[in-house]
Formats: structure tokens, C-alpha cells, sequence
């Protein structure tokens, strides 16, 4: 047996066979004397990755409008409701990879409780450039796109590569009806609709932020849950 004594406290020496034969005995209690079991399987377990966001959440009104809307353009372009399994959000910061939810879910009270509750207009309902989402628009404020820019910034800081595939200065806030990538032609037929671009005049109180969590690494669309909703404010 390959004896690695205490200097198996520094696990990044090793190479990944080393490291694979210490988890095997710490596991197996042959390196109990060392008192080091749980420090080396803690070192060479896998690091899982996983798929947070953070989301205002919309008054009743607005929630209720797009799930009708929702639920009619299914019914009619079988577009699937894959975006309704979620409570109707605009997104802050789509969703990116971390892997320590205990330390990100620390960051997000820290967040909520630094924002005050606050009115966003959605004037109209809409496609996006691409055709592959519906929508509600959201009119940006210097406030809004401030705050997309600081959670940016702070989570690169204390969290590093957090990039999210829609981001930064290009990223339009807006909130989801219906995704339509999987509805064949479903965007040019909504051309059609009356109510495609036409106002709707919806302001909303903005008072919760909701972290929207996947375990996995993926970070498609409709394999979210909510995790967790503050107050903003701390209230």
C-alpha cells in the first residue's frame, strides 16, 4: 500500500491516480490514523455544476394574462407550454452555472434585500429578433439595465465564469409567453394576430425576486424550479 501520510492534505500535488487511490482508502478506512478521511473525499469528489437565475416576479394581473394568452396560442399553434412552469418573471440575470448553492443563495437574500420594490411598464406584446420567443416587452430603465449590469459585475467577482448565453449590454428584459422554436412556422402565422404589437399598457409593482434552480448543468427552458422568493427590500 502507497503511503501518502498528511501531505495528502494537499490534494492538487497528486496526480488523478493518486487521488482516486486515497478516496479508495479513505472511503475504506485505511487512512482513518491520518484523521484525514473527510478532507481527501471532500478533495476529489467530483465539483457538480448546476443552473440558477434570479427573476423579478410580475403582479397577479400581468401573470394571469400571459398564461391565457399562453394557453390560447398552444391551443392553436401547438407551441407547448414549456415556459408557463415557472411563475410569470422577468429575468434579471439568466440562468448560469455555479456550483455552490449554499453560497449563491446567500448572495441572492444579499441582493433582494439591497433592491427596493419598484414599477415596470410592459407596453406591448411581442416576438423577439429571432422569432423564437413570444413576449411581453419591458421598457428599460438606467435602473433596470444598472441593476443587470451590477449583478454582472459582483457575481464575476466573487463567483467567476458566470456568463449566461443571453448577457449583458445586448440582453433585452422582457418576459416570456410562449417559447416557439418547437412549433414549425408558429411565428409567421402569429403575424396575423390583431393583438401581436398592439399596446397593452401593463405596469406592474415589482416586489419579489425569485432564484430559479436546475440541478443539472443544462439550462434549457422548462427543467426550472422555483427555489426561492424574498421580498425586495427585506421587508
Amino acid at each position: 500500500m502507497r503511503v501518502l501520510g498528511e501531505q495528502a492534505l494537499t490534494m492538487d500535488k497528486y496526480t488523478s491516480s493518486d487521488r482516486l487511490f486515497l478516496l479508495i482508502h479513505a472511503k475504506s478506512g485505511n487512512l482513518m490514523r491520518f484523521g484525514i478521511v473527510k478532507k481527501v473525499a471532500k478533495a476529489v469528489s467530483p465539483v457538480i455544476r448546476m443552473n440558477v437565475a434570479f427573476a423579478f416576479l410580475l403582479e397577479k394581473a400581468v401573470h394571469n394574462y400571459m398564461r391565457k394568452l399562453a394557453h390560447e396560442v398552444n391551443i392553436k399553434y401547438h407551441t407547448g407550454l414549456i415556459a408557463c412552469q415557472v411563475p410569470a418573471h422577468v429575468s434579471l440575470k439568466q440562468p448560469f452555472a455555479v456550483s455552490d448553492l449554499d453560497r449563491i443563495e446567500a448572495y441572492f437574500d444579499t441582493l433582494g434585500a439591497s433592491i427596493k420594490p419598484f414599477a415596470m411598464d410592459l407596453p406591448r406584446v411581442a416576438l423577439s429578433e429571432d422569432r423564437s420567443v413570444l413576449w411581453l416587452e419591458v421598457a428599460e430603465t438606467i435602473a433596470l439595465r444598472g441593476l443587470h449590469n451590477r449583478l454582472n459585475h459582483e457575481l464575476t467577482e466573487q463567483f467567476g465564469a458566470t456568463n449566461a448565453q443571453c448577457d449583458g449590454d445586448d440582453y433585452r428584459f422582457h418576459a416570456t409567453i410562449a417559447q416557439l422554436s418547437q412549433a414549425t412556422g408558429a411565428s409567421m402565422e402569429l403575424n396575423q394576430e390583431k393583438w401581436l404589437n398592439s399596446p397593452v399598457g401593463f405596469r406592474s409593482r415589482v416586489t419579489e425576486l425569485a432564484m430559479f434552480y436546475n440541478k443539472s448543468s443544462n439550462a434549457r427552458t422548462g427543467q426550472f424550479t422555483t427555489y426561492k422568493i424574498v421580498s425586495l427590500g427585506g421587508s
